[in-house]
């Protein structure tokens, strides 16, 4: 048992001792008035479901509005309104829900190449600057992992409790029926704040919601959540931006890779290089020293754009290939790779094709003609090669890397930003366009009248 779990049952057992509870006292004072607990929510405007559970101590820390509804609707004043407050003001201090919840899972290993994107992520949660955090990228690039080093750091550092609910509202420890009942029903969009609300309280805690995503409803009536309560941070995912609100949005990119001409992080720096010889636990000291494979898999983590889940796949299948071997698969058969022997097949590719389904035409017929660019690439560059105004470029150009077929390329301190599309989103495409299906619009000379892209200046 932690300190804090000690220390809410101890506060419990003497309140106990101390006299009745906030259940006992709510209960006795809605049967002195004659009324069942369906006329106090008919007066109230409380749910009888948050009455029941009030009266049965399930919830320990009730909202003040919701208690001054109660109190309003059982018609209490002088001493006994006076006795019930104190108790829910006790309750309140009494127990904390996330104390009686498991911590979140520690991870088997270190996070590789995400420190900063960690940092940033943890300084918010611990200021409140931002209360609810979308993480947000393509399939496969940690943003579950993210989430999990986030929240066991924060309650490893003991900055707040935190809720931990591993697939949408699966939480586990001694009340998990009560709060997955509850999480379940808000990831639904069909949630009854006041329960939630009351049992999330005032005070500081993380919410953590890996896995999975949230439809529109949902996602609202998790913002109407953190607006109840007032230290309540909220992490959770999805693949998709903007929705509930930009302001929500944390972007996740594809880590940083070595540059097909050589610049940039050199081996063994570059972050998915150091991914992928983490994960390769086979290979010896020697090898690992070797500069010829050491360049073979630097290109082969640049093949697969740095993704991580792609990456730990293909150290899977060193098991079997000399590096120069994975590396002749790399540029031949990328998605041979992705997908792990002996494991569950990522779903990148159908992910990646869905996105670029997904493009309008115009998007489309962009994202074609920035593939055809030799990488990175500037916005002077882009703007150049469509023909489109810098600021049309630029919107093309953000929604690109929204999507994830474009990624940032870090530059050199103070250098110009540049961008490249994916190579997997390219080996697709070419793959189309051989089939015939590729959804290109038709060619026309940029900046003329007839050129299509134009319409992207109204998106």
């Amino acid at each position: 048992m932690s300190k804090a779990q000690h220390s809410a049952t101890s506060a419990k057992g003497t309140a106990g001792a101390a006299g009745p509870s906030l259940g006992d006292l709510l209960k006795a004072a809605r049967r002195r008035t004659g009324m069942t607990q369906g006329q106090l929510a008919d007066l109230s405007s409380v749910s009888i479901r948050t009455i029941r559970d009030l009266e049965l101590d399930l919830t320990l820390n009730p909202r003040r509005e919701t208690l001054r509804l109660l109190l309003d609707g059982l018609r209490l004043t002088g001493t006994r309104r006076a006795e019930l407050e104190q108790a829910a003001t006790g309750a309140r201090t009494q127990v904390e829900l996330a104390d009686q919840l498991t911590p979140p899972p520690a991870a088997l290993g270190p996070i590789i190449g995400r420190e900063r994107e960690v940092e940033a992520l943890a300084r918010q949660i611990a200021s409140g600057g931002r209360r609810l955090i979308r993480v947000v990228g393509i399939a496969g690039v940690g943003k579950s992992r993210l989430i999990q080093e986030v929240a066991h750091r924060t309650y490893a550092a003991g900055l707040m409790p935190v809720v931990w609910a591993g697939t949408w509202g699966s939480v586990t420890g001694r009340h998990r029926g009560q709060v997955s009942e509850r999480l379940d029903a808000l990831l639904r969009g069909e949630p009854e704040l006041d329960n939630l609300a009351a049992a999330f309280g005032t005070g500081d805690t993380l919410l953590a919601l890996p896995g999975g995503g949230l439809d529109t409803r949902a996602e609202a009536a998790l913002r109407r959540l953190v607006e109840l309560c007032p230290g309540l941070r909220v992490l959770h995912e999805s693949r998709e931006h903007g929705r509930c609100g930009a302001d929500t949005d944390y972007p996740v990119f594809p880590l940083d890779v070595t540059a097909a001409d050589g610049t940039g992080h050199e081996p063994p720096a570059a972050p998915s290089l150091r991914l992928l010889l983490a994960r390769a636990d086979h290979l010896g000291p020697a090898a690992r020293r070797d500069p010829a494979m050491l360049r073979s898999l630097a290109e082969v983590c640049r093949r697969l754009d740095g993704i991580p889940a792609a990456v730990e796949a293909a150290a899977d299948w060193l098991l079997l290939y000399e590096p120069a071997e994975l590396l002749g698969i790399a540029v031949h058969q990328p998605f041979r790779l992705v997908t792990p022997p002996s494991r569950p097949a990522t779903d990148l590719r159908a992910a990646l094709e869905a996105g670029l389904d997904a493009l309008r035409p115009a998007e489309a017929d962009v994202l074609c003609r920035l593939a055809a660019m030799r990488p990175p690439w500037t916005l002077a560059d882009a703007t150049a090669r469509t023909g489109l105004t810098e600021d049309s470029t630029a919107t093309a150009v953000h929604l690109l890397v929204s999507r994830g077929m474009v990624r940032p390329v870090r530059p050199a301190a103070g250098g110009t930003p540049r961008f490249a599309v994916l190579d997997l989103v390219r080996r697709i495409q070419d793959e189309r366009c051989r089939r015939g299906t590729h959804r290109c619009l038709p060619s026309a000379a940029p900046g003329a009248a007839g050129d299509p892209l134009h319409r992207l200046a109204s998106l």
